[in-house]
């Protein structure tokens, strides 16, 4: 399984797909491999491998596409996204999510343009995992549908400019009770590369 992602990650790389730092509108596919974290968000769960980490992990991809300029090096636009959520003595269970984007071109530090991007929307689960299931539990729900948050920084280099390096946290949550009677949800570090055209 390892190995099939290895290679796709590789053809991501190699492939001719623009890029992050671009000042024009783009789209992108991304593939990303995540561990789930007990901590809180905001907080240890924004740091990357910060706070208490699960034995529970998701694997996943995203398509994401600018649909206007905002100014100043700001767009907005869009994602769907698909993980599959798997662990120790955990069930293995799907999530989709959209959500609105906003995402900056990014700053040019030396040869690495440093970009921000920020997704809000929903997202939806065929079963819960680690602490989510015991908040669901507690919360007296399934937690099927959830709040999405996706705060992200992003990095790509002069040797590869069609090619972005990112962290998220990826984050669900029922926002203090206004979704499915959750307070928080779960949350994930995330890596992944995105390739833009």
């Amino acid at each position: 399984m390892f190995k099939k992602i290895t290679l796709l990650l590789s053809t991501l790389l190699l492939s001719n797909v623009a890029h992050a730092g671009e000042k024009t509108l783009s789209e992108g596919v991304s593939l990303f491999v995540g561990q789930f974290s007990a901590s809180s968000f905001p907080g240890d769960a924004n740091i990357p491998f910060g706070g208490d980490l699960e034995n529970n992990y998701n694997f996943g991809m995203i398509y994401n596409r600018d649909i206007g300029e905002l100014g100043y090096g700001f767009f907005w636009g869009g994602e769907v996204g698909g993980a599959i959520r798997l662990g120790e003595n955990q069930p293995t269970s799907a999530e989709l999510w959209a959500g609105a984007t906003i995402r900056h071109q990014g700053l040019d530090i030396g040869f690495v343009n440093v970009a921000p991007r920020f997704t809000f929307g929903l997202s939806a689960v065929t079963d819960t995992i680690g602490l989510e299931t015991k908040r669901a539990h507690a919360a007296g729900t399934d937690a099927a549908l959830l709040f999405y948050l996706g705060p992200e920084i992003a990095f790509s280099f002069e040797q590869l400019p069609k090619t972005e390096f990112f962290y998220r946290t990826h984050h669900r949550s029922g926002a203090n009770g206004t979704l499915s009677n959750m307070s928080g949800g779960h949350n994930a570090h995330v890596f992944g590369v995105r390739r833009n055209f």
